[in-house]
């Protein structure tokens, strides 16, 4: 090796090239956020407004009044429910507890108050949920994000990327020259170039004065598309998480139709939509954990599930004729029943010596 190749420096144990030439520059957008309240903060009244309709009225008439009817908030909250924008919490008014689902005729003073206590809830939430991110960078903090928003695997791909990010960082504040050298070799070394070429560069730029400069380009452009990777992977989380609540929202109101079909009380209904709709927080539906609930307790029930789903007909064909073995065996049961004899009066009971005599007559 030639002595150029001596002034390389220590080539560092870096994954460099995911950051150096894989960022990319993608144009931030603002969401909109619309307060869906703003116009109900009015001191309107809340009573019945009537509007009187003058004209001419016949002789002997009374003028007519025009009865307005004040709106009902109850579809408002559902809404509001569903979308998780509010909590699925029982409500006591006066004496009565209800779910908040199953409020009927509610009127603005009524939702009004019920707004406040719902934003008193959901304070009391966050602050129970509150991790501090007081101290991080801003990276960190949208990891964090990513993570509450269900992308705990996307998260732990770009935690695997911080023993590199926070070399560089010290890199940049140590400014060691065989470290510079390291990181500006590990840089060509990523473009395919020889070792060679490599020293006579990096010698150039001792003798030049130009190493400092060279590794802090190469420092920025890793930092600034680690940034860009975190900001996407925020962004594509949020967006993947919208399509599937929305996606959650549309299948719900499709069951909802499906099960207006059955005679089943409210509170029922919203059980099962519940149990087909809601995620936890590790992302699964109840309907999942019952299914798996089911496999390990009650196999007989888990096959007949699985027949359901895989072929409904050939489910329908073995419950029908379950139905009608039970129905024979019932019939044979019946078919067998022994019933108590009837007991011979003793006035018709025939003597030993009189059978004998006849039998003999017979002979």
């Amino acid at each position: 090796m030639s002595e150029n190749n001596q002034t390389i420096g220590t080539p560092l144990d870096l994954d460099i090239d995911k950051f150096l030439f894989g960022g990319e520059t993608k144009e931030e957008t603002q969401p909109l956020v619309e307060d869906i309240f703003e116009d109900l903060n009015t001191t309107t009244s809340t009573e019945e407004i009537v509007e009187e309709v003058t004209s001419t009225p016949e002789p002997e008439e009374e003028p007519l009044q025009q009865v307005v009817k004040v709106t009902d908030y109850s579809e408002l909250i559902k809404d509001l429910v569903e979308s998780k924008e509010w909590l699925d919490v029982d409500v006591t008014i006066g004496e009565e507890t209800v779910n908040i689902l199953d409020l009927k005729d509610v009127d603005k003073d009524t939702f009004l108050l019920l707004k406040e206590q719902q934003e008193a809830e959901k304070k009391k939430e966050l602050q129970e949920k509150y991790i501090s991110v007081e101290g991080l960078k801003d990276e960190d903090k949208k990891i964090i994000e990513i993570i509450k928003n269900g992308g705990r695997e996307i998260a732990t791909q770009i935690l695997q990327s911080k023993p590199f990010i926070e070399t560089i960082e010290e890199i940049e504040i140590t400014r060691n020259e065989e470290d510079l050298k390291g990181l500006i070799y590990q840089s060509y070394k990523s473009q395919n170039y020889e070792d060679d070429y490599i020293a006579l560069k990096i010698n150039s730029m001792v003798k030049n004065g130009t190493l400092d400069d060279e590794a802090q380009k190469i420092i920025d452009q890793v930092k600034f598309n680690y940034k860009q990777y975190v900001e996407n992977s925020l962004k594509q989380i949020e967006e993947e998480k919208k399509q599937v609540e929305s996606q959650r929202l549309e299948f719900r109101k499709k069951l909802n139709e499906t099960l207006k079909t059955y005679t089943l009380e409210d509170k029922d209904k919203r059980s099962i939509l519940d149990t087909a709709t809601k995620y936890d927080a590790d992302g699964r539906l109840e309907a999942q954990k019952l299914f798996d609930k089911v496999r390990e307790e009650n196999p007989q029930l888990f096959i007949e599930a699985v027949m359901l789903l895989k072929d409904p007909k050939m489910y329908e064909t073995i419950k029908t004729t379950k139905v009608k073995n039970n129905a024979t065996l019932n019939t044979v049961k019946k078919h067998i029943i022994l019933t108590p004899k009837t007991e011979r009066k003793q006035g018709n009971k025939i003597s030993p010596e009189k059978e004998f005599d006849e039998w003999f007559k017979q002979v």
